[in-house]
């Protein structure tokens, strides 16, 4: 139901999140599209602050963001990282990354009216 919901939309890149932020708002939702890295503390908390003043609260929080390496769209179009290093960035964003904006926002979850929900998309 439009105006119910506030999306806001953490994305490493403001533009990419605008656009898909463009293409939710043509559906009808209300989306605010906040810069989130998940390797930045200091993003993270940021995007804490920012709910917390505008919201007070987080009803759903959707982890959706991750890296992979072994993308055949990216052949060719990035230098090769050899695999050590392809691990460590990836446990640093796809698991340490997840968990500290989880733990971050687990306050504003606690203060959701409804009892608040952790999505987590893998694959």
């Amino acid at each position: 139901q439009p105006g119910m919901y506030t999306v806001v939309l953490g994305c490493r890149s403001e533009q990419l999140g605008e656009a898909a932020a463009q293409e939710l708002r043509g559906a009808g939702a209300d989306v605010v599209v906040r810069r989130l890295d998940l390797t930045d503390a200091g993003s993270i908390g940021e995007l804490q602050d920012y709910i917390t003043k505008e919201f007070g609260r987080l009803d759903c929080l959707v982890n959706n963001a991750a890296v992979c390496f072994n993308s055949p769209s990216l052949f060719g179009k990035v230098p090769h990282t050899p695999f050590r290093a392809q691990a460590g960035i990836t446990m640093d964003t796809n698991f340490f990354g997840t968990l500290a904006v989880t733990q971050a926002m687990l306050p504003l979850l606690r203060a959701s009216e409804a009892p608040g929900r952790v999505v987590n998309i893998a694959s």
